[in-house]
Parts: C-alpha cells; sequence; structure tokens
C-alpha cells in the first residue's frame, strides 16, 4: 500500500453521518411512535437509517487494513494491537452502560425486566449474545470485537490469519444463502462479517482508483445504498434480507473507498462541524438511546409534546444528542481513551498518525 499520509477528514464526516442516520432511525421507529406521538412517525425514509451500522462496519475493516495489513506476519505486534483496540472500545463502552446498570438498579421498572450479576457481566465482556444485549447497540460492538479478533491472526502469522479470513469470509458468504442458524452459528456466519471484508478491500481499492472514477463510483455507492434501503423499506427487495444487508455492506465499502480516494486524489475536504460529531460519533451512537429516552419521560411529564410539533421536537432531539456527544466526547471518551491507551501501552508516547488515531 502507499505511503499513509491521509488525514481521512472526509470519512470522519461520514462517520458522522452514519451516526445521525442511527439517531433517527431511532427517533423514528421507536422514540416518537412510542413514546412522544404515540403511533406516529415524522418521515418514513428516516427508517432507512439503519443502514449507518453498514457504513461504520465498511469503515472499520478499511481502517484495519489500511492500517495494520503492513503489520501481517509480524507477531510481536498482535498484543499492542490488540491493547488498542480494547482500550479504544471498552472504557467509553462501560462508560455508558455501568451508569445505566446502576440507575436500573436503583429505580425499579424503568430497566430490563431479569438483570442479574452474570447478565451484566456478560454485557460488559462484549461477547456475544443471543437475544438483545443491555445497552441494545452495543450488538454491533459484538461484531466489531470479534472482527478485530479475527484480523489479528494475520498479525500473529500471515499465512495461518490470511487463511482464516478467507474461510471465515467464504463460509459467511455462502452462509448467505441458507436457511437461520441457530446461536452462535448464526452470529459466527452473520452476513455482518461480510461488510468487514468489503471495507478491507476498499482500503486496496482506493489507492488504485483513477481520478476520473472517483465521483462516478462515489454517486454509485450512494445511488445503490439509499436505492436497497428504501426498497427494503417500501417492500420492493426482491430477495432475503441478508442479501439486503450484504449488498448495502457492498456499496457502503464502494462509498468508503470512493471517499478515501476523493481526498487522496482530490483534495476532497470535509466541514470542520461534520469533523467534529464524527470525532464525537462514537459517544453519539452509545448514548443516544439512554438520552432520549430518559428525555422522552421528561417531556411527556411536562406535557411539552402535547403542543411541540413533530418536526420541531425532532430538530431539539438531535441537536441534544450531538451537543450531549461533543461534551461525552471531549470530557469523557478522549481523556480516559488516552489513560486507558498510555496504561495498557506502558506509557507509551501518544500515536500522532490520522490514520490510526481516526482508527483508535
Amino acid at each position: 500500500m502507499a505511503e499513509r499520509k491521509l488525514q481521512l477528514t472526509v470519512l470522519q464526516a461520514g462517520r458522522a453521518v452514519a451516526a445521525i442516520m442511527v439517531v433517527l432511525f431511532h427517533i423514528e421507529i421507536f422514540i416518537f411512535p412510542d413514546r412522544l406521538y404515540p403511533g406516529q412517525g415524522v418521515f418514513t425514509p428516516f427508517e432507512i437509517g439503519y443502514a449507518g451500522v453498514e457504513f461504520f462496519f465498511a469503515l472499520s475493516g478499511f481502517l484495519m487494513a489500511y492500517i495494520h495489513t503492513r503489520h501481517f506476519g509480524q507477531a510481536e505486534r498482535a498484543v499492542p494491537y490488540l491493547k488498542k483496540r480494547v482500550g479504544r472500545i471498552y472504557p467509553t463502552y462501560w462508560a455508558v452502560l455501568v451508569p445505566l446498570v446502576l440507575m436500573w438498579a436503583l429505580v425499579p421498572g424503568i430497566g430490563p425486566d431479569a438483570m442479574g450479576f452474570g447478565q451484566v457481566a456478560y454485557d460488559l465482556s462484549l461477547l456475544a449474545t443471543d437475544g438483545e444485549p443491555l445497552l441494545a447497540v452495543a450488538w454491533t460492538l459484538q461484531f466489531e470485537m470479534f472482527f478485530y479478533l479475527m484480523f489479528m491472526l494475520a498479525i500473529v502469522s500471515k499465512r495461518i490469519g490470511v487463511g482464516a479470513l478467507a474461510v471465515w469470509f467464504s463460509i459467511c458468504f455462502v452462509a448467505l444463502f441458507l436457511p437461520q442458524r441457530p446461536f452462535p452459528l448464526q452470529f459466527i456466519t452473520s452476513e455482518y462479517n461480510l461488510i468487514f471484508l468489503g471495507g478491507m478491500l476498499a482500503a486496496y481499492g482506493f489507492e488504485h482508483m483513477r481520478r476520473g472514477w472517483i465521483w462516478p463510483l462515489f454517486i454509485a455507492g450512494i445511488v445503490l445504498f439509499v436505492g436497497v434501503a428504501l426498497a427494503e423499506l417500501y417492500g420492493l427487495w426482491p430477495a432475503s434480507l441478508a442479501l439486503k444487508t450484504f449488498v448495502l455492506g457492498s456499496a457502503a465499502s464502494l462509498i468508503v473507498a470512493a471517499m478515501a480516494a476523493g481526498e487522496a486524489k482530490r483534495g476532497w475536504s470535509a466541514p470542520a462541524f461534520l469533523k467534529s460529531v464524527g470525532d464525537a460519533s462514537y459517544s453519539l451512537y452509545l448514548v443516544h438511546m439512554p438520552l432520549m429516552t430518559i428525555g422522552a419521560a421528561v417531556i411527556v411529564k411536562l406535557g411539552i409534546n402535547s403542543w411541540m410539533p413533530m418536526f420541531m421536537m425532532l430538530i431539539i432531539l438531535v441537536f441534544g444528542c450531538i451537543v450531549a456527544s461533543l461534551i461525552m466526547h471531549h470530557l469523557i471518551e478522549k481523556p480516559v481513551t488516552a489513560w486507558v491507551q498510555r496504561w495498557l501501552q506502558g506509557g507509551q508516547p501518544r500515536i500522532n498518525n490520522a490514520a490510526e488515531k481516526l482508527g483508535g
């Protein structure tokens, strides 16, 4: 691969858009119809916001390949790699989940019906769950951590690891055409795993993308991404949901490749605000549902939803989540993650490479 000099600010902006898509999705399918405006949504196409997850997975595959494929076969780098991944994912996740669990324990009736110590400990580990985890969005982190572990095999041994990844992705592809499998086989062979492969291929492809192809491929990726999601939403998707996820992930990977190539070869840049939200997108992803759920209860208690128009409420909720995530990012996520990273790495200097910062 070429020398890694990208700042990748455009991909951070894409991460911001993906996170906001997920927020809009949860407002449309849960917060408004179940909490604030019974049975009503503000704009049906917001329901495709779930596809922001496909973008996140494609970006994760891209970053791991872009940053770490040059480390394949360097076993001494495996432990530092894993420490970086752990330090990036777990501290912020725990900073959201632990206070939630304490609140649920102290105020009976507002949390899960059955929440034992064993379940909490298991969820803290981010091991795969058969069903919804306590923090609902954490299911994606379970896939992320499993991918990171599989990817690490190639750092330990290039031949064995690349072979294992090839076999794993091949099995996941075949499973696209198989009926539902029992847990944990469903998790291990999930279509979502293939999106990481798409992102890895994007990391290779963007450096070989001709300048004249960047805009057409970017537009094609957007059209395919939005078109497939809308087709599924309106009952026009002709194939299985697994194939829909695979195609969405492929489109997201194409978008990621085009965005990276656009910055590298055409000088694309992103607005500072989107870059800032992208930096805080992990906090936004984790905190938006607890924040909106609590906020909705307060809004109903005060009767605000009885007179405030839905569109205005939408703006307030989205803006409030963004502001809260920016505060959490700067006051909790950044300092805690930096401290944990230094502790895990034994006090080594902080990373200066922009791509590695983006990847955690």
